[in-house]
């Protein structure tokens, strides 16, 4: 008679702060991910426990402004892939400008523009947890890696926070500007599309 063998899976304490971290920014929570969620802070080298090898030889456990080398090829593809969402949801905003200024439908381009915004969150989603996905492979494949890749993420995290931020802005102020687009008023209109192509670029320059 066979015994049953029974496999037993330890979750490291990194995957567990990595996997709180991707639900604190899915939540669209924002802010910080360590001040909201300050348990996890230990598994942050400090100035004592700097040694994370040369694989993240640019990295500062303590710094939340610069994103490690170890993780700059996952945050550069997030970059890129991010650049594709803002590109897709400029040409759809200046279509539903468009659209509005031939057929006065007001209704229609709240609605394109929400669809516009519903579906750049949701892209950005599916960017970001990829961006999760490799950093946590990474992280079991270098552990002595792990903190810095933390605190770099925490950094992704807040970077992508600032995305969907500005994009909802964006939407915000073309939907309060209907009456110049109606009226063929168009400054105000390319100023706030323009603007958001910009703050854009300055955002994701974080990733870089």
């Amino acid at each position: 008679m066979e015994l049953a063998t029974t496999t037993t899976t330890t979750t490291s304490d990194f995957h567990v702060a990595l996997e709180a971290m991707r639900a604190h920014h899915l939540s669209r929570k924002g802010g910080d991910f360590f001040a909201a969620q300050p348990q996890f802070r230990t598994l942050l080298a400090n100035d004592e426990q700097p040694g994370t090898g040369s694989l993240l030889a640019n990295d500062n456990a303590n710094d939340n402004q610069a994103v490690p080398e170890a993780l700059k090829p996952v945050t550069s593809l997030l970059a890129s892939q991010q650049q594709t969402v803002a590109s897709d949801t400029t040409t759809g905003a200046n279509n539903a400008v468009n659209d509005l200024k031939t057929s006065k439908d007001q209704n229609d381009f709240m609605a394109k523009l929400n669809a516009q915004r519903q579906k750049a969150l949701a892209d950005s989603d599916t960017n970001i947890n990829a961006a999760f996905d490799k950093a946590q492979k990474l992280g079991v494949d270098h552990p002595e890696a792990q903190s810095g890749i933390l605190a770099g993420m925490n950094v992704v995290q807040n970077i992508i926070t600032s995305f969907t931020g500005l994009l909802s802005d964006m939407v915000g102020k073309l939907v309060s500007l209907v009456t110049d687009i109606l009226n063929g008023i168009m400054n105000a209109v390319s100023g706030v599309i323009d603007g958001f192509t910009g703050e854009v670029g300055a955002v994701l320059g974080g990733l870089l």
